[in-house]
């Protein structure tokens, strides 16, 4: 969704939600090549979604963009293993993980050709409901995982030169 607050304001939104299953069954091919043997069937769902807003704005020569954007995502990955054609072993991971950011950028123009660019970003990661675990049939042993936060900072400075006016601009 675009809405225009005003001649020189613009805020932008959006969302997704995906939800993923991935499937794979692997086989054992015999030395002769002439027949194989069921290997391990997976099975991964996943599922994710998050949203964004950002604001536009134009002040005089300062072209200004700020935002924040949220992603959620949950999966597990359940293989199931075979040896010698039986089914022998389970093996199991899984967890979830979030993430925000914050960011905002400035473009100023010095002149029609050339413009100083300053932006900053920093990122809140979460790693939670983490388990996994491996184990013969039928005695199933999933461990829990501890969780893990993180906050990454990403500064950037730089200037945008345009070399001829048909031509868009060179970034550095």
């Amino acid at each position: 969704l675009q809405f225009n607050a005003g001649a020189a304001d613009r805020i932008e939104t959006r969302a997704f939600f995906r939800r993923t299953i991935f499937a794979s069954t692997t086989a054992t091919v015999a030395a002769g090549r002439n027949s194989e043997t069921l290997a391990s069937q997976q099975h991964v769902p996943s599922t994710e979604g998050g949203a964004s807003a950002v604001w536009f704005a134009t002040r005089g020569r300062h072209n200004l963009v700020s935002g924040a954007d949220l992603w959620l995502v949950s999966g597990q990955s359940t293989d199931n293993v075979f040896t010698a054609g039986r089914f022998t072993t389970v093996r199991f991971g899984g967890g979830k993980q979030s993430s925000v950011g914050l960011f905002t950028e400035e473009n100023f123009a010095v002149s029609p050709q050339l413009a100083l660019v300053g932006a900053a970003r920093v990122d809140f990661f979460r790693n939670f409901d983490g388990r996994n675990g491996s184990w013969p049939v039928g005695a199933p042993a999933i461990r829990e995982l501890d969780g893990h936060l993180d906050t990454v900072f990403s500064p950037r400075a730089g200037f945008s030169f345009q070399v001829v006016p048909q031509i868009g601009r060179a970034h550095v």
